[in-house]
């Protein structure tokens, strides 16, 4: 627990006299609180910058922690803070920061704020949460605050906040009030920690949890609070009677709070997956088999899921599997690399469809989604070009559409969508067989290999997909290693994850696999409309230095670059002409071989920037030797400008909003740049980045010492990029 200086406080002529001996900062705080403010404030007398003291007028009112709440004063307070946070900054209002009971007034059927030390501009979620953790203390309370102000009194934004706000407070709590502010913090914590947020998802099953209380056996703990939803448990090759007996012990463990219930979830459609695979087999052999059973408790495992996904708590499951007289080890075909997130994303948006053929055995999640969450109907064909020799079958005509389903009257129109897909070629003789038997087919794919088809450079099964993906598959080339190294040392999970690209604090996997698909359409000239969306602001800047790309100097030049490359946008800055060397053209250039780049660093000369536009780069980003005249005979479009807060020559303040004025006809884009902030992962100068980017219609970037998501997501929000460099090079790339 932390330990604070005590400010003293007298009173004297009926003002109240305090000294702020926290900090210099707490006090100007303090001081400009009493300036701004008119209204529910004690009247401010004087203050003295020497001592750090304020003056302001005692009032004669008691603290809320000695009167009754009553819905007046509820009422009272929702339009007090209303008030206060009419004063508005740069798009923030201004908070109060501490509220208490110690700190709110009440005289004269009047709310008055005190104690302004922990003032700012920031969102109104500040207050909030504070008055609800203090102040409010019953259900009702909490509806009459919200329902004055007319705000959602459950937005993601103030739940986020009330888990700082009980953190801070446990920081600084003394051992007399400790107790009383864990026990309702660690309530609030609880509620809203088990949140499934999207960054939980991880396609090999990180995901982050307060305990494992309930499910040790089902989980391998890394460190701390991060575990892998998959233990050793998983793998198991069981019988088929085990499974059935393994899924009903799983029952048994709920309720479970939501991220557990999730994991659960997951070993139960793994068992009703297994089961189902073997019934379906038997069922195409005409033996008696219990196919309808596993196939509703399957769906019942993907409703399960998706209402986890959708926070909602999940009552324990109904459907039991059936064990069978002649017991056997089933085939050990696990549900390993899909991903539940994208399953739902992608399928929430493809409404259109009429019924679903799920090619077993990388679309068995595919059908029970659409029916989950459309109401569509679907059957599975057993086939898949990769298995059991089926093209040289089908090559010999010894395939018929109906000895690979036991569905035996399929509609007129179907949709045949497949998880993964290479060469294309099982949606292509599936959708000849049911073509010959007159039934019209779209076909499509929630994962396409682009690995592959750019090694062979045969796109052409994406000409004919209705339903196309950016998202890559490349985390199939690994899953084994890692599954290998869960079972033998899961304490290298997270470095072997991390060695493959997966891990970042910036951009979740999917978003850097989708970008790697991308990248590659974008360097094949091939374009078409995705059905999964990422909208990113991150801008990866990566310095070249000694002709290697920095931080990356261990790994192989190849290496080095495919981690490059999943990004969605990549400046590059040459550190090496920077400082006068010789230019690291050769190593750029491979990079813009898999990557269309931004490329900047030192240059000076219009023949240098003609020759980088030459080579294949996207932008030319010009910093300290930018002049009109140098840029006036080159496509603004292809020019980024960079705004250094400081002039590095002259170590003097440049006034930005004139070079803004100056540039923007020659240019499309503009890079802000802090100076002060660069290269120190510390935090960057979000603020002037906003503000200046409202001064120009060009697209706007701050560079600069950004170091967490939240900051990222914050200029987001006012459409500006965001540009990493040393804050992920230092952590990630490690």
């Amino acid at each position: 627990m932390g330990i604070r200086k005590i400010n003293d406080i007298k009173v004297r002529d009926n003002n109240i006299i305090k000294i702020v001996k926290e900090s210099d900062d707490m006090y100007e705080n303090e001081k400009y609180a009493y300036n701004l403010l008119k209204e529910n404030i004690p009247k401010f007398i004087e203050c003295d910058d020497n001592t750090n003291t304020i003056t302001i007028e005692k009032i004669k009112g008691t603290t809320l922690k000695e009167v009754e709440i009553t819905d007046e004063i509820i009422i009272k307070l929702a339009k007090a803070i209303k008030k206060l946070h009419n004063h508005t900054n740069d798009g923030k209002v201004f908070v109060h920061g501490d509220l208490h009971k110690e700190n709110i007034l009440y005289y004269n059927k009047q709310i008055y704020f005190i104690d302004f030390c922990c003032s700012k501009y920031d969102i109104p979620e500040v207050d909030y949460s504070a008055l609800e953790i203090h102040v409010l203390d019953t259900k009702e309370q909490k509806d009459l605050f919200y329902r004055t102000l007319g705000i959602n009194a459950n937005s993601d934004l103030l739940k986020r906040e009330k888990v700082k706000h009980c953190l801070n407070h446990l920081t600084w709590a003394t051992i007399d009030n400790f107790k009383n502010i864990n026990i309702k913090s660690k309530k609030i914590i609880e509620e809203n920690d088990e949140l499934l947020e999207e960054y939980d998802f991880d396609y090999l099953g990180l995901i982050k949890l307060n305990n494992s209380e309930k499910i040790e056996k089902l989980v391998s703990k890394i460190n701390d609070n991060l575990f892998v939803s998959r233990s050793k448990e998983y793998y198991k090759k069981k019988t088929y009677n085990e499974l059935v007996d393994f899924r009903e012990e799983l029952k048994k463990l709920f309720p479970l709070e939501i991220k557990k219930a999730f994991i659960v979830c997951e070993y139960m459609l793994n068992a009703s997956y297994r089961i189902f695979y073997e019934d379906y087999k038997k069922a195409l052999n005409k033996k008696t088999n219990n196919i309808e059973i596993s196939q509703k408790c399957m769906e019942e495992d993907v409703s399960n899921i998706i209402k986890c996904l959708k926070n909602k708590v999940i009552d324990t499951p109904c459907y039991s599997l059936k064990k069978i007289n002649d017991d056997v080890y089933i085939e050990n075909r696990l549900i390993e690399g899909d991903h539940k997130m994208l399953l739902y994303k992608t399928i929430s948006n493809i409404e259109s469809a009429n019924h679903i053929v799920c090619p077993l055995y990388s679309a068995v999640l595919i059908g029970p989604f659409f029916k989950a969450l459309h109401g569509v109907d679907y059957s599975y064909v057993k086939f898949g070009v990769h298995d059991q020799n089926m093209k040289e079958l089908y090559e010999k005509g010894k395939i018929d559409l109906y000895n690979i389903s036991i569905n035996s009257n399929f509609p007129s129109n179907v949709e045949i969508i497949d998880g993964n897909i290479g060469t294309g070629l099982t949606l292509i003789i599936l959708k000849e067989l049911f073509t010959k038997n007159n039934i019209s087919v779209k076909t499509g794919s929630l994962e396409i290999s682009y690995e592959y088809m750019n090694k062979t450079k045969d796109f052409s099964i994406m000409k004919n997909i209705d339903y196309k993906t950016y998202v890559s598959t490349r985390y199939h080339t690994i899953t084994d290693d890692l599954v290998s190294t869960l079972c033998n040392n899961h304490k290298n999970y997270i470095r072997k994850l991390r060695s493959y690209g997966f891990q970042n604090q910036f951009l979740s996997d999917i978003e850097l696999l989708y970008n790697r698909g991308q990248s590659i359409c974008e360097m094949n000239n091939i374009s078409f409309d995705s059905i999964v969306k990422y909208d990113s602001n991150f801008v990866l800047s990566i310095d070249i230095m000694n002709k290697k790309i920095r931080y990356l100097e261990k790994y192989p030049i190849e290496k080095a670059i495919s981690i490059v490359r999943d990004y969605p946008k990549v400046n590059i800055i040459d550190l090496d002409r920077f400082y006068g060397n010789n230019q690291s053209l050769e190593i750029i250039s491979e990079i813009m071989k898999v990557k269309k780049v931004r490329v900047g660093g030192g240059v000076r000369t219009k023949e240098e920037i003609q020759m980088l536009l030459d080579m294949g780069a996207e932008k030319v980003i010009i910093g300290t030797h930018a002049t009109p005249e140098l840029l006036k005979d080159f496509d603004p479009q292809k020019i980024i400008v960079g705004l250094d807060s400081i002039d590095r020559r002259t170590n003097t303040v440049v006034n930005i909003p004139e070079k803004i004025r100056l540039f923007e006809p020659y240019c499309s884009e503009f890079n802000y740049v802090s100076v002060q902030h660069d290269g120190k992962a510390l935090g960057g100068d979000v603020d002037n980045a906003i503000r200046y980017s409202k001064l120009t219609k060009n697209i706007f970037n701050c560079v600069g010492g950004i170091s967490s998501k939240e900051e990222m997501n914050r200029l987001k929000n006012y459409n500006v990029g965001c540009t990493i460099g040393r804050k992920l090079q230092e952590g990630y790339f490690e």
